[in-house]
């Protein structure tokens, strides 16, 4: 009976170790842990328990009470990461009215991350559905990406908030538009030059826009370009600019530090 105790003990310790993990998780956390950090909680979790459990088989006092210390150090940590640092993440996503950028935008916003949603109308619907699903962290921007003042305003706007807590981490270039599927010797000059703007010249632009403060972050640039490059490129004018859009980045890591 003893014996078959002696082996239960840390198998009674893990499976404590997991439901404590998931508790954690999902109360303190409160939906602010993805899930690689999640993994990480119940990973270490239980390997402090399964020692501590294996500790009391033994009757090791000592080791008993530095792993409990070791186990209370490890819950501060945790609980210092969910409502000190997730909260201040911040990202810029452009292209929110609907679509991928409009629910990643939610996405983004259900895990804890303050989110500038820049949308083409903040009037519109996709503005108005972001308000009215999402918490206060998520801020709509006016921001049509083919028009310079707005985007030096949107631009000033974070800066200004970023000024008083938290870095920005990635801008998420999103918005583009499919322009008409047709025979490009059939399309006006004012299509490919709209297509141009929205799907190349705008995210470019933004970009070199917003580097400064993705430098002192280390932060990342984010551009979705569109199937339609191996799908219909052949005849639409987004498939022709999304995937230039990939050039201008190459050598971003390397020139402008981040």
């Amino acid at each position: 009976m003893q014996i078959g105790w002696l082996f239960l003990r840390p198998c009674v310790a893990e499976v404590l170790a997991v439901c404590l993990s998931a508790f954690l998780c999902n109360d303190l956390g409160n939906g602010l842990c993805d899930d690689l950090l999640s993994s990480i909680v119940v990973t270490s979790w239980v390997w402090c328990c399964n020692l501590l459990g294996r500790c009391l088989c033994c009757n090791l006092l000592m080791f008993c009470v530095v792993t409990n210390i070791y186990i209370y150090i490890y819950i501060y940590i945790y609980i210092y990461i969910c409502f000190q640092i997730f909260p201040r993440v911040r990202y810029v996503g452009l292209g929110t009215d609907s679509g991928i950028g409009h629910e990643l935008a939610k996405y983004l916003d259900s895990l804890g991350f303050t989110i500038f949603a820049g949308v083409l109308s903040a009037t519109g619907h996709g503005a108005k559905s972001l308000k009215e699903t999402c918490s206060e962290r998520l801020s709509i921007l006016q921001l049509d990406i083919t028009s310079s003042a707005q985007i030096k305003e949107a631009y000033l706007e974070i800066r200004r908030k970023l000024q008083q807590e938290g870095m920005l981490w990635a801008v998420i270039n999103n918005a583009g538009i499919l322009g008409f599927i047709a025979d490009g010797e059939l399309l006006p000059m004012s299509s490919y030059k709209q297509c141009m703007d929205v799907n190349f010249f705008g995210p470019v632009e933004i970009s070199k826009m917003f580097l400064p403060l993705l430098r002192q972050s280390k932060g990342r640039i984010i551009n979705i370009s569109s199937l339609t490059v191996t799908c219909v490129g052949c005849c639409s004018l987004h498939g022709h600019f999304s995937e230039p859009l990939e050039l201008p980045c190459g050598g971003l890591p390397n020139e402008s530090g981040i």
